[in-house]
């Protein structure tokens, strides 16, 4: 009874088919058709330019799926394509004079590969078919992570590199470069950089920053709070690598006073690295300020792995806003690195 039942059913669903589908159940077999290009004509325009993009448009107004590898069309340039033609014929156009080949494997896919070479019977199961050259891939790390003014990675966010983009929080950085196409000389020139930032000098002399109308307190350097004996107290710009700075109440990062509800202010101090670095500074300010800086980077030992970076600076003001004479202030900061296969190493003082 069960069975019955079953072949019933399905004898159902078989009939809703064929009425819902018209001609899905016509009785005798069909030959397999082979693949073909669209055999409409299409009016193209691709002018003469390299190969790989004449590929990219072709495929775009012929509206099928170009497949091919990137080495093996990379030192070809075409002679274009322009009228009124099949993409069968536009693509034989493309492609006159390469020795490439192609094949439509679908309605919406072609495929262009290099004839195999002579005496050599091309197999999809030989490993030389299987070996692929990979694009170059750009690393980034703690060190070399700016481009010009631009910077991708965080790491104060985060505890750890990551994307701008990705990191849930208002981070905005200022790069070396952007320092130096500034002339910039403090920390305070370099936070007119992003909005929502403030600062004025205290009696002490020390500026006091502000964000979003918060105090900052004593803020980060290397992504740890600052020791230094006050708010604001940071190492001088020549010592500096990039600036940023935290929107928002990040109090979990914080600082010794823990008072950072409206952000905090990181500074990223010069690391060790293996390309030479030899700069002697002399520069001039406001109220008789000068200071001269010497910054020195390079590899100890060709091979070993081992850097240093050694930044000095020397700064005198014949006052400050607040009136105090004679200001005077050094700093000294000397770094080895060694970088393994997956460790970098940094010690510094």
């Amino acid at each position: 009874m069960r069975k019955g039942a079953a072949l019933l059913l399905s004898g159902s669903l078989l009939t809703w088919v064929c009425l819902a589908v018209p001609g899905s159940c016509l009785a005798g077999p069909r030959a397999a058709q082979e693949p073909s290009p669209p055999a409409h004509s299409i009016d193209f325009a691709i002018p003469v330019q390299p190969l790989a993009t004449a590929l990219i448009a072709f495929g775009k107004q012929a509206n099928v799926q170009v497949l091919t590898a990137g080495s093996t069309v990379a030192r070809f340039r075409s002679q274009g394509a322009t009228g009124s033609l099949t993409a069968d014929a536009a693509l034989a156009r493309l492609l006159d004079g390469t020795g490439l080949s192609y094949e439509f494997t679908g309605q919406g896919t072609v495929v262009v590969t290099a004839p195999a070479a002579p005496g050599k019977k091309a197999s999809s199961s030989d490993p030389q078919d299987e070996i692929k050259e990979l694009t170059a891939v750009e690393a980034d790390a703690l060190v070399g992570r700016d481009v010009g003014f631009k910077a991708s990675l965080t790491s104060v966010g985060s505890r750890n590199d990551a994307e701008l983009i990705d990191v849930p929080q208002s981070v905005s950085v200022v790069t070396r470069d952007l320092m130096a196409s500034q002339q910039a000389l403090t920390v305070q020139d370099v936070i007119r950089n992003v909005a929502g930032v403030s600062y004025a000098e205290d009696s002490s002399g020390l500026p006091l920053f502000q964000i979003r109308g918060f105090n900052t307190g004593e803020g980060l350097i290397d992504g740890m709070p600052n020791s230094n004996v006050g708010s604001g107290d940071f190492p001088p710009l020549v010592g500096l690598e990039r600036v940023e700075v935290i929107k928002g109440p990040q109090t979990i990062l914080g600082d010794s006073n823990g008072n950072s509800f409206g952000g905090l202010i990181n500074v990223t101090t010069k690391q060790p690295q293996s390309e030479p670095v030899r700069e002697l500074s002399y520069t001039l300010g406001e109220n008789g300020r000068v200071q001269a800086a010497l910054d020195l980077a390079g590899p100890l030992k060709q091979g070993s792995g081992l850097t240093y970076r050694l930044v000095v600076s020397g700064d005198y003001a014949d006052r400050s806003p607040q009136g105090y004479r004679n200001r005077r202030s050094g700093y000294l900061a000397a770094s080895i690195g060694w970088t393994g296969s997956s460790t970098q190493l940094v010690v510094g003082v």
